[in-house]
């Protein structure tokens, strides 16, 4: 399954826009700043970006630059979408979209990009992970366990971001909302850095670490407290916006996790 970095301060327009094309098969990530965009893209390696932009700052700042001279990611294709306006693009760009962004549209835009380039990975050596298992999450073959934990990382990658963004706003959490809170940020740390120790150490090795009855338990635990404390928040009627959103989108994010950790009990047991 091809992935999708959306960059875009504009929270309605990039939810909308990631649905869309998590619809049409893809799978999508949004952050609301460059500099979280950068990191990402520079250490999960997107297929494609879509970088939103305004008249007023049409070039989506030095981060199209910055991802053309960084090695790893300077091959992947960017496309630009703005609210109207005359925009002289540069020539980072491969395509420019305008607001409000047709979902159809785009997708034919993304798909027609990546067949250009190779099919994304195999042209510019990005870590996706293909599309086949029950849920899309996983892939088959102990020699390719290094993509399932690219694709762990990703997620919560995805999740670091959102609880930062959420940081400081405790106060419309509820009563309990900052305990709440520093669970979901703690537990989400804590699996960031679990899976960081697991590559490291599983390196060279033929079958998946994910293969492990307890090691997917631990994970589930994990999981579940980002899950639940999340669950707790959006209880709460103060909960609202973006910050419901971000909190809607983590648990759509711990869902799509716990379904790899799924397919990968499901390969232990075929092995």
């Amino acid at each position: 399954m091809q992935r999708i970095l959306i960059v875009d301060s504009d929270p309605e327009s990039a939810e909308n826009l990631t649905r869309g094309l998590e619809s049409h098969g893809f799978r999508a990530a949004r952050v609301d700043n460059f500099q979280e965009a950068f990191e990402i893209a520079v250490h999960h390696g997107p297929d494609l970006i879509v970088l939103g932009t305004s008249v007023n700052y049409p070039e989506g700042s030095p981060m199209v630059e910055s991802l053309k001279n960084h090695p790893s990611v300077s091959a992947v294709p960017v496309v630009g979408y703005h609210a109207g306006g005359e925009v002289n693009f540069p020539s980072g760009y491969v395509q420019v979209l305008s607001k409000p962004v047709d979902v159809n549209e785009a997708a034919t835009t993304v798909k027609t990009i990546l067949a250009s380039v190779g099919q994304g990975s195999q042209s510019h050596n990005l870590q996706s992970v293909p599309a086949g298992s029950a849920h899309g999450g996983a892939v088959s073959g102990g020699a390719e366990w290094h993509r399932v934990l690219a694709d762990l990382q990703q997620m919560m990658g995805q999740i670091r971001v959102l609880v930062d963004n959420l940081r400081g706003k405790e106060a419309e959490f509820g009563e309990d909302g900052e305990e709440s809170f520093g669970f979901v940020d703690h537990s989400s740390s804590m699996i960031m850095e679990k899976l960081a120790r697991i590559k490291a150490s599983a390196e060279g090795k033929s079958e998946s670490p994910l293969h492990d009855k307890e090691l997917r338990h631990d994970f589930r635990n994990m999981i579940g407290s980002v899950t639940g404390f999340s669950e707790l928040i959006l209880m709460e009627n103060t909960v609202s916006g973006p910050s419901r959103g971000h909190f809607i989108r983590i648990r759509e994010i711990c869902t799509r996790f716990v379904n790899v950790l799924d397919d990968q009990k499901a390969e232990a047991a075929a092995a």
